[in-house]
């Protein structure tokens, strides 16, 4: 029955995260690329992206800016007329990315955009959104954009305009961007949770580091992505920033993706370290150099960051391959097969979002758009397989810790054994002797008359009797000394809380007290008692903390004496 509840608990897990990678790819797979807005049956937003014509009377697609410029030229001019009616509160809404510009109506200036941007992100800004207005008194007026791009290339271009009210453009942004965004964010999530288990299982282990790094790479890729959707950007601003953190991003992932893939190797090689850790400084010493020095910026050191990273995917693949090699010469057990199949699929997706950058005119809409499905995808069947294992060290672990408890606490009184009593013993002779404590108390403990307890009530009685007499040190006693039951009704004690002859002197007046109460209990047949004797072990004096033992054993058989004659007085 046993194996049967297993057998189903197993398939229904296996089943449960195929339904849920299933159900993210077709969310994802099912929006849009080009995010066109999809407007409210209204129809107040207007698509204004199209009819822009240069000075020359040509018209220009305003992704394609940097191409219309012609000659010596830097800028470019462009103009449309405005509708013939337009509605109140109604503005120009577009995104520009690495362009600077002003808008003019009939020659008036009535907006611009030249920022100051910090060198941390190069010579540009990014993206960043506007959201102009535009009075009804404009109507039918010529409306004109002085663009200067920044670079002469693909990157500088206006996008995504709308003429109509900015609330509800931001509204269809958001709307249209919000699955991008979420899988960015479920990324990132999965990436702290890997964080999290990795310090669970304890990062210097190899299979803690797996989890460590994997959870690095995804929270970067997670973060880098979620701004190739926009959203921060539309949310919070401050576009330059996330522009200059989306190049540290780019550069420096290389060294956690080659450090995760070393971790799943059968023979992880300190080498790989050294290459991709030198491979990402050369990265970002060079760039950085060359950015704040102005002789390029980040954006035009992009084809060296796209080689370094086209260069860590195929040292990954020789990874792999020279992996698999090793483990096949020495029948060595590899990685398995669905882990390395998602790498791969996340190294096929990565570089069809280079290619596009690189090559489609379409590559500035979403950059990280194949990259997030395939490292989401991958996120999620690791954290599983993870999690998995992680459950299964903890159940290992747990069981563990059960057998260590019943080997070393003693059945009746639940107080540690003998077993423990030596290996504690050892443990605080080696600190005493390097100076990490500088005393330990040793106190030894005997019950008296437990001879006479179990001839004249039963040795039934005479467990509880002991039980009581452990009971009443564990609780008097408390965290200032641990008590381990050493024989038959012989107990010794550690203390190493400063002070100890003030706080020794305290917890045995408590166990005073608790024995008196546990013989004033009425069906207590016999008064408890318990002999004690202390002596100190410093390492100095007394040399080794046996001795102390011995000492404090001669002065618990002298108050054992002591009690026996006031008891007969």
């Amino acid at each position: 029955m046993t194996g049967g509840v297993k057998e189903v608990r197993s398939k229904g897990v296996r089943l449960f995260w195929v339904m849920l990678v299933i159900g993210i790819l077709t969310l994802v797979f099912s929006s849009s690329q080009s995010y066109d807005f999809i407007t409210y049956s209204d129809g107040s937003l207007i698509d204004y992206g199209h009819g822009w014509k240069t000075e020359a009377g040509k018209t220009v697609s305003l992704k394609g800016l940097s191409s219309a410029i012609s000659g010596d030229d830097s800028n470019i001019t462009i103009s449309k007329q405005l509708p013939s009616y337009i509605k109140v509160g109604s503005s120009l809404n577009f995104r520009s990315k690495n362009i600077d510009f002003a808008v003019y109506v009939d020659g008036h200036e009535i907006y611009e955009f030249y920022p100051k941007v910090s060198k941390a992100s190069g010579r540009s800004y990014g993206s960043c959104f506007h959201y102009i207005k535009i009075p009804s008194k404009y109507e039918g007026d010529t409306i004109t954009i002085k663009a200067d791009p920044i670079y002469n290339d693909g990157s500088c271009f206006l996008s995504m305009m709308k003429l109509g009210d900015n609330g509800q453009y931001f509204r269809e942004f958001v709307r249209s961007h919000a699955i991008p965004f979420l899988v960015c964010m479920i990324t990132i999530f999965l990436g702290m949770l890997m964080l999290i288990l990795a310090f669970v299982v304890k990062n210097s282990e190899l299979s803690g580091y797996n989890m460590f790094t994997l959870g690095i790479l995804a929270i970067m890729i997670g973060t880098w992505s979620s701004m190739e959707t926009l959203v921060p950007q539309a949310l919070i601003g401050h576009s330059d920033v996330m522009h200059g953190i989306n190049y540290l991003l780019l550069m420096l992932m290389p060294f956690p993706a080659v450090q995760f893939s070393n971790s799943l190797l059968a023979k992880p090689r300190k080498l790989y370290t050294q290459i991709s850790i030198t491979l990402v400084t050369i990265i970002f010493v060079v760039s950085s150099i060359l950015n704040y020095s102005g002789i390029r910026d980040y954006h035009q050191c992009l084809p060296l960051i796209h080689a370094g990273l086209l260069f860590t995917v195929l040292f990954i693949v020789f990874m792999f391959v020279n992996n698999g090699i090793y483990c096949r010469r020495n029948k060595v057990k590899s990685m398995g097969f669905v882990m390395l199949a998602g790498f791969v699929i996340c190294i096929i997706m990565g570089m069809m979002d280079l290619y596009r950058y690189v090559f489609s005119a379409d590559a500035s809409e979403d950059a990280g758009y194949f990259l997030r499905i395939g490292i989401l995808m991958y996120v999620v069947i690791l954290f599983a397989n993870s999690f998995n294992q992680i459950m299964k060290r903890m159940r290992i672990a747990s069981e563990a810790e059960i057998m260590r408890q019943v080997a070393y606490t003693d059945a009746l009184t639940r107080l540690p054994n003998r077993i423990a009593f030596l290996d504690k013993e050892k443990e605080l002779q080696d600190k005493v002797r390097s100076g990490a404590v500088s005393r330990v108390l040793v106190c030894q403990f005997d019950v008296n008359n437990l001879k006479i307890v179990n001839d004249t009530y039963g040795h039934a009685y005479g467990d509880r009797h002991l039980i009581a007499a452990a009971e009443a040190i564990r609780e008097a006693f408390g965290e200032s000394g641990q008590c381990y039951r050493v024989g038959g009704d012989e107990f010794t004690l550690f203390m190493t809380k400063e002070p100890l002859m003030e706080n020794f002197e305290s917890c045995i007046e408590k166990m005073k007290q608790n024995q008196e109460e546990y013989s004033k209990k009425p069906d207590t047949k016999l008064t408890l008692e318990l002999a004690y004797g202390q002596a100190f072990y410093d390492g100095k004096e007394i040399d080794s903390i046996e001795k102390a033992e011995q000492i404090a054993d001669s002065n618990m058989y002298g108050k054992k004496t002591e009690m026996k004659n006031i008891n007969e007085e």
